[in-house]
């Protein structure tokens, strides 16, 4: 169909379309992900930066405890406009 030819699907790979659950953004997913898989109190691992609303959306409206993960050690540069 239109979405395994947009996919780029062989002709041996489906797609479960009654599985399949599309969303309009990013935090809206991931929201929703949360209020469906965790409990109010529990924590949910964010790997760093993350879009600030996250904590929001995660920690106000989904009652989730954030934990910051570092994904990229800080080597000390320092980038500015002249390069």
């Amino acid at each position: 169909g239109y979405l395994g030819r947009i996919l780029k699907l062989s002709p041996d790979q489906s797609l479960d379309l009654e599985g399949m659950v599309l969303g309009a953004g990013c935090n809206a997913v991931l929201e929703n992900l949360c209020f469906c898989l965790t409990e109010p109190g529990n924590a949910v691992l964010l790997p760093t930066p993350y879009y600030a609303a996250f904590e929001f959306d995660l920690g106000a409206r989904a009652g989730l405890n954030i934990v910051a993960v570092n994904t990229m050690e800080f080597n000390g540069t320092n980038f500015t406009a002249d390069g």
